[in-house]
């Protein structure tokens, strides 16, 4: 079955004090261990290229920040103007009132 799958990790990195976790270090639970390092050993699995600067930002904790509607504290989690897209569509629950830029 090998030849049908292929498993990319994106590396996660829990808290700034934290390793960076990746193919080489992630913990794998005992059970499924032998299966893991099996499909390790056949470059079954491979780590994505990432960006350190966007390691830290989780999207459920930007949608939690849009739905509270914390102005301020998720902006800068998004691509440039994205933020004002959602703002204006009310998207993902963001439905409160927000002073526009133009003002």
């Amino acid at each position: 079955f090998t030849r049908d799958i292929k498993i990319y990790l994106y590396p996660y990195k829990p808290n700034t004090e934290s390793e960076l976790l990746n193919s080489n270090n992630i913990p794998i639970h005992p059970r499924v261990k032998a299966l893991y390092e099996y499909l390790y050993r056949n470059k079954r699995i491979e780590d994505l290229n990432h960006n350190k600067k966007v390691l830290g930002i989780f999207s459920r904790e930007v949608l939690k920040k849009i739905n509270n509607c914390e102005e301020g504290t998720w902006e800068h989690m998004v691509p440039e103007g994205v933020d004002e897209i959602i703002k204006e569509k009310s998207l993902f629950g963001c439905s409160c009132e927000f002073p526009s830029k133009k003002d």
